[in-house]
């Protein structure tokens, strides 16, 4: 959450003393102080769509496989995603047209598919945004995901902008309805048991097998055979939380809880399939409130105080890890920060559609872009 770099806190384009998100922190800030004009983001919980929400930019996971992972340090293949992070949604769609398809390389991929119009992100936003206001929309069904309001710790803030920005879909054309999907209450679970067990026993033995992939050879050996005490100790409280999350879960249920969690994963990302059969697209709030308020580097704050201040971040981000789902932050208003209202952060409506149908996500976001603008309905309320 932006608090951990090497090199120092990554700040809040809004407000210094805040997160930027995580884990692409860096990325989120430089776009979105106009430092480059795009960034590379990786995503296993919610890592491109968390800074994008909290900067104020645009980020797309991809469908799982669209973008080829190779080259980026792997941190579970079943949840890792690469993807665009951007100023706008145009900027976006082209971004993604340039880095998906297959490379030859990445087993994450299908082998036969991804070709041809799948591979066409630019032309299609353009012809949206190109119609009228009214119409932009007319053919698509948006699906509120009832459950993605429901998030423990949530902010009525964060709530009302996001129900208010999802109502503007009307206007261009759109047909808004509620849909409810009960598994997603329980995918952060899932996802919770799962990674640290997969990823964690990955990072933590130094193991690199089991994939047909580029194998990363030097960080391997920068790495060594297994993760060192000194190294344990220099690692940030996210990182060693997965660890030592890994290690009880071994050593109080065994391997059989990865393997039921991952059967359980199937069902819930079925239950999202199901509802995109009714809907184009789903739609909730990216975050269920504001960044938080960075530790400050000169108290005896625990990294415990800060990860409480965490906790029901990736509520609505991580089930699309786990599923394979596209899933679009687009950014829709401010909202006061918790600690002090006088200072206001970005907010963001999180935009889901079917998989290989990354281009849904875009056009809808796009046509809400094209019309409205995030930073003047801030003014404006």
């Amino acid at each position: 959450m932006s608090g951990t770099a090497v090199t120092g806190q990554v700040h809040n384009p809004y407000a210094m003393g805040y997160s930027a998100g995580g884990s692409s922190s860096g990325s989120g800030r430089l776009v979105a102080t106009g430092s480059v004009d795009l960034a590379f983001g990786c995503d296993q919980g919610g890592s491109i769509r968390i800074p994008a929400s909290s900067c104020g930019i645009v980020g797309l996971k991809p469908t799982w496989g669209l973008v080829p992972y190779t080259g980026i340090l792997s941190l579970d293949a079943t949840i890792d995603h690469a993807g665009p992070m951007t100023k706008n949604v145009r900027d976006c769609a082209l971004f993604l047209e340039a880095i998906a398809g297959p490379d030859g390389w990445d087993d994450r991929q299908p082998p036969f598919g991804l070709e041809g119009d799948k591979l066409k992100f630019v032309a299609p936003v353009d012809a949206l945004i190109s119609k009228e206001p009214s119409k932009m929309l007319e053919d698509v069904k948006i699906g509120v995901l009832s459950e993605g309001f429901e998030v423990p710790g949530q902010d009525p803030n964060v709530i009302k902008s996001v129900k208010s920005a999802i109502e503007k879909f009307r206007s261009l054309g759109a047909t808004v309805a509620p849909v409810s999907i009960p598994l997603h209450k329980e995918a952060p679970l899932l996802w919770t048991c799962a990674l640290p067990l997969s990823g964690g026993r990955q990072s933590l033995l130094g193991d690199m097998d089991g994939r047909k992939l580029l194998y990363l050879t030097d960080r391997a050996e920068l790495v060594g055979p297994k993760l060192t005490q000194a190294q344990f100790d220099a690692l940030g409280p996210g990182a060693s939380n997965m660890y030592m999350g890994y290690l009880w879960i071994q050593e109080k249920y065994g391997a059989k809880v990865q393997g039921k969690a991952m059967n359980l994963l199937k069902a819930t990302s079925d239950a999202y399939d199901r509802a995109l059969q009714e809907f184009d697209v789903l739609v909730m709030p990216t975050l269920p409130y504001p960044p938080p308020r960075l530790p400050d580097p000169e108290s005896n704050e625990g990294p415990l105080n800060f990860l409480t201040r965490t906790i029901g971040l990736v509520a609505n981000t991580c089930p699309f890890n786990n599923s394979g789902h596209p899933a679009l932050s687009l950014p829709i208003g401010f909202v006061p920060a918790r600690e002090d209202p006088t200072i206001k952060l970005p907010t963001a409506v999180q935009i889901v559609g079917r998989k290989y149908a990354d281009v849904d996500c875009l056009k809808v976001a796009a046509a809400w872009e094209k019309v409205f603008d995030w930073k003047t309905l801030q003014r404006e309320q």
